[in-house]
This record gives C-alpha cells, sequence and structure tokens, in this order.
C-alpha cells in the first residue's frame, strides 16, 4: 500500500472535520485495502493481544497480527471520556510515558503507520521491546502499523 508525502497531513485534516465522516471512510478504505493485499497475513497469522504499560495504560487497547516474517499492530483508544480531552487523543499530552509491549520484536525494529506514514522504532522499556504511544498517536487517535523489513548492511 503505498503512500503519499502528505498522508500524516490528510491524516490530521480528517481528525479536525471528524464531523463529516471522511474519517470513517479513510480508515474503512486504508484497512480494507492492506487486507487484501496481505490475505494471508489475516487468514493464517496469529493473533497476539499486546500489553499496555505506564500512566494511561487503561486507555488503550492492542494486538498483533503476524508471523515470523510479517507482523501489523493495531492500536485503538478507548474509555477517553475518562481521560476528559479538549481535543482528538493524540501525542504526548495525551499519551505521556505510555507504551505497548511487543514480546515478539526487538529495539530497533521499525513499523510504519498506514494511516499516517510515519514511522516508529521499537525501543526497550523495563526490559522489554515496546512502541511508545506518544508516537504511535502522535498525528492520528488509531493506528496500524505494518513492521518493516530490517535495514542490513
Amino acid at each position: 500500500m503505498a503512500a503519499g508525502p502528505n498522508l500524516a497531513s490528510l491524516a490530521r485534516d480528517l481528525t479536525k472535520t471528524k464531523e463529516d465522516g471522511r474519517i470513517k471512510l479513510y480508515l474503512i478504505h486504508r484497512v480494507l485495502t492492506y487486507r487484501r493485499e496481505r490475505v494471508r497475513l489475516f487468514l493464517e497469522g496469529a493473533y497476539l493481544p499486546l500489553e499496555a504499560a505506564g500512566p494511561s495504560r487503561e486507555h488503550v487497547c492492542a494486538f498483533a497480527r503476524g508471523s515470523a516474517s510479517e507482523r501489523v499492530v493495531a492500536v485503538a483508544p478507548r474509555f477517553l471520556a475518562r481521560l476528559k480531552l479538549e481535543g482528538p487523543p493524540v501525542g504526548k499530552e495525551v499519551w505521556g510515558e505510555s507504551w505497548v509491549a511487543l514480546p515478539e520484536d526487538a529495539p530497533g525494529h521499525r513499523y510504519r503507520n498506514l494511516f499516517t506514514g510515519e514511522v516508529v522504532e521499537v525501543a526497550e522499556r523495563a526490559g522489554r521491546a515496546a512502541l511508545a504511544l506518544a508516537a504511535v498517536l502522535a498525528s492520528f487517535p488509531v493506528a496500524l502499523l505494518e513492521r518493516q523489513p530490517e535495514n542490513r548492511p
């Protein structure tokens, strides 16, 4: 699935105008297109619920789907009314130092957000491979992250 250079900007604009419904159409289109391109991943890939940690851990739901060679991670916020937000649930001010653990991954791997085109690097948190929620949900309130191939010299 190709990502245009202004994908993050489009995602931010859709978040600002969510009342018109285009954000929902965008999500459906991107997910179904990706699913059609990766049929085997969704039919045969293992499902793995992911654990969140940090101050906002109860406000996120995440899981991975995949195999040793291919993986996608879905992240969505929940219980947003409890956060009493002024705007969308994005960025460091909302997610702070919270993160999602990736038990079958290693620091240094990268994931590309299919909604924004942004790349997030796996870091080490509390001795575990993890994705920082502030980076995963930096520009858009949900994420579908595709693991990128490893860079080899």
